[in-house]
């Protein structure tokens, strides 16, 4: 009975880590708010930048200069505006969040599965880390810095 148990959870693992994964990502849409340190800084960075790029407001134009060196902080702030070419400014830090904390969850599937295919359930244990003090604390660019990281050093095992 354990043997099929184990069988069957083996088999469905895709769709058990799936089910565990949206659970726990749904934590974002519960409450009105998501408070964090910065993520107010960013949604307002983003609102600018946004306002700059459509020319909605031409003080904004004449006050501000875009910055002509690739800056690694635009990252977050660019998915935010442009999730907020869509969405209402309430809903775009919770599936921003949203889809960091999917992103994360996947990308360290995928660097532990470069090691071994049939060990994908032990990703699950990346699941506290997912929401740290850094993801509270509003540094979303360096909590994405994780994904990138998890899917290039899984590549390079992949390939080599």
């Amino acid at each position: 009975m354990i043997e099929r148990l184990f069988k069957f959870i083996f088999r469905s693992d895709k769709i058990i880590f799936l089910v565990i994964v949206l659970f726990f990502a749904f934590y974002f849409f519960s409450y009105r708010f998501f408070v964090t340190c910065d993520g107010p800084s960013h949604l307002y960075n983003a609102n600018l930048l946004l306002n700059f790029f459509n020319g909605a407001d031409p003080a904004i134009s004449s006050y501000f200069e875009l910055n002509a060196y690739p800056v690694p902080n635009w990252t977050g702030h660019l998915i935010l505006a442009f999730l907020n070419t869509f969405l209402p400014i309430e809903a775009v830090e919770k599936v921003f969040l949203f889809m960091y904390f999917i992103a994360f969850i996947y990308s360290f599937k995928y660097l532990v599965q470069s090691f071994n295919k049939e060990i994908g359930l032990f990703a699950l244990l990346i699941l506290p880390f997912a929401m740290s003090l850094f993801i509270n604390a509003g540094f979303y660019n360096f909590c994405l810095s994780f994904i990138f990281l998890f899917l290039t050093i899984g590549f390079f095992v992949r390939h080599s």
